[in-house]
């Protein structure tokens, strides 16, 4: 409270104001006042205290939604303080951990108080502010996104190492697929070594196009046929891919696929361009490119035994009889018509060269019965926030 004593009417006419000290917005009395010849009553004066958020930023590893020892932090996310979930219409302010003198995946809004406007537009609305991180592709958020009460001088600090509000985790996805273009050239005779500025495309030298230079560009050259292939012919070494073995003991049975480079490059490589594809060629593309990716995961990913991802496997097997229905000796050329195989590919077909190019595209799958991106596009697997997680993995990368 305040009061001015001992007015007379020689103050009648100036004005009463308050002087705003740091840390506060005012609330109420902002106009200040008239003092009249009721002197200097009901003159009230509100002031609201900033509030702040800090936090950091985790690589999840372990992908449990809790910040286990060993798990470092990232720098080069985007954090928004706003008043609903949208950035597209706006938001308060946006910060990147570790920019600028932060270190370690901090981040932090300061300041927060009612002289914003979107502030000022959530009290009279929500009452609530949200605090959310920037989706980037190839990753979950295992751990953040949150929101608070407008409330007067409220603190939320994160601690380093603690799984508590103000902290984001999120985790790494899996592989990285490359588009079918990429296997009609190398047919898996390379993957990116992790090391920044070494991406570009196997087409090419970088990007986009030219001869690709492994040596001067550092790329490592793992040769997946003799990781994951088989020998069919009884001379050291593997011969060939198994693309479908039903009951996986290495043999070709009736109803596998089975095929050389060379027919698995014929394949890729997706026979006649434009409308010359008929349906079984495009889902041999599609189905191979699957299979290159598939083998291609497990070599980043140091597993001995590949296996097709949850999130297109009814799709692979749906590809599988397709082709076994229509190319029985896996030539790339269709044993009918394109209008031959109408009906099947309208029942199945389609679905299946839908999920698996989206597969191979971008990483997307099926799940649940909702496409969502399940593995790293290769595309992205040069950015710095990549080469920010593989760093905190300690460089786990074939």
């Amino acid at each position: 409270s305040w009061s001015f004593t001992g007015l007379d009417e020689t103050y009648i006419g100036l004005d009463v104001y308050e002087v705003k000290p740091n840390g506060y917005s005012q609330t109420l009395g902002q106009a200040g006042y008239v003092i009249d010849a009721d002197g200097a009553d009901d003159m009230d004066f509100a002031n609201f205290a900033d509030m702040s958020v800090s936090g950091y930023k985790w690589a999840d590893l372990s992908n449990n939604s809790a910040w286990d020892g060993g798990e470092g932090t990232l720098d080069g996310w985007t954090i928004y303080l706003d008043n609903d979930t949208d950035p597209t219409n706006g938001y308060i302010e946006a910060v990147v951990t570790g920019a600028g003198d932060w270190a370690d995946g901090y981040y932090e809004f300061t300041g927060i108080n009612t002289d914003d406007p979107l502030v000022a537009a959530a009290i009279d609305g929500s009452g609530m502010l949200y605090v959310y991180e920037a989706v980037e592709p190839g990753f979950t958020q295992t751990y953040g996104d949150f929101s608070f009460v407008i409330s007067s001088g409220l603190t939320i600090d994160g601690d380093l190492g603690v799984t508590e509000q103000g902290n984001f985790g999120n985790h790494m996805m899996e592989g990285a697929v490359r588009t079918p273009g990429f296997w009609q050239s190398t047919l898996g005779q390379s993957l990116y070594n992790g090391i920044e500025g070494d991406e570009g495309d196997a087409n090419g030298d970088g990007i986009p196009d030219g001869d690709k230079d492994f040596d001067a560009e550092g790329w490592s050259e793992v040769d997946l046929l003799s990781l994951f292939g088989v020998d069919t012919d009884g001379v050291a070494g593997n011969d060939e891919f198994a693309v479908w073995d039903a009951n996986g003991n290495g043999v070709e049975d009736s109803g596998d696929i089975f095929l050389t480079p060379e027919e698995l490059l014929n394949w890729v490589d997706g026979g006649d361009k434009g409308g010359g594809r008929d349906y079984v060629t495009i889902l041999e593309r599609d189905l191979g490119a699957a299979f290159l990716n598939t083998i291609n995961n497990a070599a980043i990913n140091g597993s001995s035994d590949p296996a097709v991802d949850p999130a297109i496997a009814d799709f692979y097997a749906d590809a599988v009889d397709f082709i076994l229905a229509w190319d029985g000796n896996f030539d790339g050329i269709a044993s009918g018509s394109k209008k031959a195989q109408a009906s099947e590919w309208k029942d199945y077909g389609s679905d299946a060269h839908n999920v698996l190019g989206a597969y191979n595209e971008s990483g997307d799958g099926m799940v649940d019965g909702t496409m969502m991106q399940v593995a790293m596009d290769g595309d992205d697997y040069s950015s710095l926030l990549v080469q920010n997680y593989l760093a905190v993995e300690g460089q786990m990368i074939a």
